[in-house]
Parts: structure tokens; sequence; C-alpha cells
């Protein structure tokens, strides 16, 4: 499990929270980031996301958990008009932070959305390995879904604010653009050793095949993921035996 601490790190007028977690021994030969999902699906992975964490600290390895700007507890309003901006500055300030520990090498681990977001935040840094674990493919297709789950269980939006609502949160309309416009781009990752891990339902469909047969590296089968990211009551079931068997791939 390993000792966690919080911290801040980034600019000092943005400061974001973060969580380091530390092998026993204190020493670590590699750091892992870890990109969360946003809105109710962050809320609903939160204990999965953690539980990586104290699996890869078990294995040797340093891991960083952390709320993007404007999420969680980090600064920010979540419904700033630059907001994709700055969940893509918070994950290379959380990259930034590992490194600076003094690891020989970064993986980027991204869950649904922030798949999405870190895969994009990528291409601007050099990091060893990647992990997209049930990874949104595209920003639109994830407001699709969103605005959908939304309208079904809330309702319709206020007509007279031009903000945009997803589960357990709220966007600016030019957030709303720049992240219409994010989509997991291989060629950003080319070179970078990735597991592509999805869920049963989708892992034949086109988008995913063409996604796999681009990346360079490993896929496994998510069965019952919806359980974990997506559930229908209070209780979230762990995919604990897929919690392993990502910490084994990146260990």
């Amino acid at each position: 499990m390993g000792v966690q601490y919080p911290t801040w790190f980034g600019p000092d007028d943005l400061p974001l929270l973060g969580t380091v977690h530390v092998p026993d021994s204190g020493r670590a030969r590699a750091a892992v980031v870890l990109c969360p999902p946003l809105g109710k699906e962050h809320v609903d992975t939160y204990r999965g996301i953690k539980a990586l964490a104290e699996s890869l600290a078990d294995r040797g390895l340093l891991a960083v958990r952390f709320d993007y700007a404007g999420a969680g507890d980090s600064a920010g309003a979540q419904d700033d008009p630059d907001a994709v901006t700055g969940w893509l500055r918070s994950v290379v300030e959380a990259v930034g932070s590992a490194r600076a520990t003094g690891a020989s090498s970064i993986c980027l681990v991204g869950l649904r959305s922030g798949a999405l977001i870190a895969a994009a935040a990528a291409a601007t840094e050099a990091i060893d390995s990647m992990v997209l674990w049930d990874p949104i493919l595209s920003g639109r297709s994830y407001l699709r879904e969103q605005r959908a789950q939304y309208t079904l269980s809330i309702g319709a939006d206020d007509p007279s604010d031009p903000r945009v609502s997803i589960l357990g949160g709220v966007l600016d309309p030019g957030a709303v653009s720049a992240l219409g416009a994010l989509k997991i781009d291989p060629a950003r990752l080319a070179g970078v050793r990735t597991l592509l891990a999805v869920r049963t339902a989708v892992a034949d469909t086109p988008a995913v095949r063409t996604l796999a047969g681009a990346l360079d590296g490993d896929e496994i089968t998510l069965v019952d993921h919806e359980a974990f990211t997506t559930p229908a009551s209070f209780h979230v079931a762990l995919p604990t035996g897929h919690i392993r068997e990502i910490a084994d791939w990146i260990a």
C-alpha cells in the first residue's frame, strides 16, 4: 500500500491538489500520473483510482493522483471558458511534479475522459508509457453521452443560462467547443508503449479496432466495467482484478 501524503503543485495563483503514493521503502524506480475522469465519474471512480495508486506503490512505483484545475479541491472555476486548457495544463504540471522526484520514467494513466485529456497532454510531454483505461475516444462522443444522461436523470438546462451541464459539472460554451474538438490521436502516441483497456461492449467496434491497430502495446478487455464507472446505484463495484492487471502491466 505504501505511504500517501497530500501535496500542492502548479503555479502559485492556481495551485492543484495532489496525493502522492510512495513505496514503503521510500524509493521508487518510476512514477505514474493518474488522470481521473470528469464530473460524476470522478466521484464514482475515486476509490478505484486510489486502489490502483496503492497497488503501484506496492510494486515499487511512485503514483500521483490529482484534481484538475477547477475540479475537486484544486483552484479555479469549473465553468471557466478555458477549462480544457486548464485540464491539459494540470496534467503537464502533475507530470512535472512526478518528474521532480527524480523518477527515471513516467507513465500516464487516463480513465474515461481522463484518457482523452491525458492523450492530448502527452503530445507535449516526454512519457515512456500510457494506459488508456476505458477511454473516451472523442470529446464529441463524451458530450453526447453526458448530455443524454443528464437530460434523462436531471432534465433540461435553464434556457437563459448559456452554460452546458454534464453529470456532476457545468461547462462554459467555450469549454464545450474545445472539449468537442479533442480526440485520441494514436499518431501523438507514436513510440509510447501503450495499454488499451476497453469494455467488452465496445472492444470490437470499428473505432476501437482502428485505435488498437495503430497503438504500440497491449490490450485487455474489461468485463462488467460499467458497474465501476457508471453504476446504476450508489454502490460502486471496484474492478479489483482489472486494477491488478493494469498495475502489473505498468510495473
